[in-house]
């Protein structure tokens, strides 16, 4: 996804730009998606907040022994969804 794309929210501002990066870059990022492995279905990144590499573990060896991600863009977690970087200062 572009850096500079962004998408109308209901209160009519707009998202921040966001990006996919590899799991391997993601650390320490700002999550612009929610990612929660089914079961138990508990969210490990929640959107806004920064991801740590405890997270980005926990999702690999999910994803590896075959648990079910489908509300991530990417259910294989091979790409994650993060905010632009620059997209959370004010300037």
């Amino acid at each position: 996804m572009d850096d500079r794309s962004a998408e109308p929210i209901a209160s009519g501002r707009r998202s921040p730009p966001r990006r996919g990066c590899g799991p391997w870059a993601a650390a320490g990022r700002i999550a612009a998606e929610t990612i929660s492995p089914h079961p138990p279905g508990v969210p490990v990144v929640a959107s806004g907040e920064v991801i740590t590499d405890e997270a980005l573990d926990h999702l690999r060896s999910g994803a590896e022994y075959g648990v079910l991600i489908p509300v991530a863009a990417d259910s294989s977690v091979r790409t994650l969804r993060v905010v632009a970087r620059g997209a959370h200062t004010r300037g």
